[in-house]
């Protein structure tokens, strides 16, 4: 079995011109996970630069017996003990000011995202996660939990995620909206992977207000139930849905030492009626 997946390997790499193996220094780059539990030390680890490249490696790896993943920006799990894809060749921005909808690359984070929209479509915003460091496919792929999502909904609800570039197992590449791809489209929508490998996403960006107010709230630990209970409250009955408001349960992490627990009330918002003097 070592010696077929040995040959899967080298006839990735023909397919691939980008590719890193283990002791590169940019290996560990496009391979780590966020959770380095989850790291199985892949083999190989192939960068496609564009979509053709992209759909000889799917088709390549479809017909072959090697575990692989797709790994978008390392924030989840995603790894392999033979190859692992990085879509960081992937990182393309379209803005369409007639329609609000931008066109970006999966290998984008959020925060790139953000920067992106500040440049090229100034008074919007996107739908997307509240931390910078998250990828956008594999965010919109679970669902998506955005500071904006009081008032717009999830990161993958059709309001906000218009359609998605795919390449099928056959490396064929589909708008899975535009093209009539009803069901695909659907399991996208917080089904998380293999669909096949998102590409690109289309995204309907809001009009948001630049000046925006948050703050860091913490309070003892012995209150995180009520606490918890009390935001939940709030955010059934929205007196202002421009308002968004979690709770963190926040404790010493691994190899650090002990300290006291304590919960963290993260707060941001941008409504209309509060001033700077009113939100101090």
């Amino acid at each position: 079995m070592e010696g077929i997946a040995e040959w899967g390997l080298d006839e990735l790499k023909k397919v691939c011109p980008t590719y890193y193996e283990r002791g590169s220094p940019q290996y560990e780059e496009h391979t780590k996970p966020w959770s380095t539990a989850a790291d199985r030390h892949p083999m190989l680890v192939v960068v496609p630069k564009n979509l053709t490249t992209l759909q000889k490696v799917v088709k390549a790896l479809s017909g072959s017996i090697l575990d692989f993943a797709i790994r978008g920006t390392g924030t989840g799990s995603s790894s392999a003990y033979d190859a692992v894809v990085s879509m960081q060749g992937f990182k393309s921005f379209e803005f369409n000011p007639l329609t609000e909808i931008a066109t970006v690359g999966a290998g984008l984070t959020w925060g790139e995202v953000d920067k992106l929209v500040e440049i090229h479509a100034p008074g919007y915003g996107a739908v997307g996660a509240r931390c910078p460091w998250v990828g956008v496919a594999g965010c919109a792929l679970v669902g998506g939990i955005s500071w904006l999502s009081l008032e717009h909904g999830l990161v993958s609800d059709p309001q906000n995620l218009i359609d998605a570039q795919v390449v099928l197992q056959d490396g064929r590449v589909v708008w899975a909206q535009e093209d009539g791809e009803e069901d695909l489209m659907w399991a996208l929508r917080g089904g998380g992977g293999n669909f096949g490998v998102v590409s690109a996403l289309k995204i309907h960006l809001k009009c948001v207000s630049s000046k925006i107010f948050s703050a860091l709230i913490t309070v003892p630990y012995s209150s995180l139930a009520e606490t918890s209970k009390a935001v939940a409250a709030m955010h059934r009955r929205p007196e202002d849905p421009k308002v968004a408001m979690f709770v963190a349960n926040q404790g010493p992490g691994m190899g650090q030492s002990a300290q006291v627990r304590q919960a963290l009330l993260g707060l941001s918002g941008f409504p209309a009626q509060w001033n700077s003097a009113e939100a101090r």
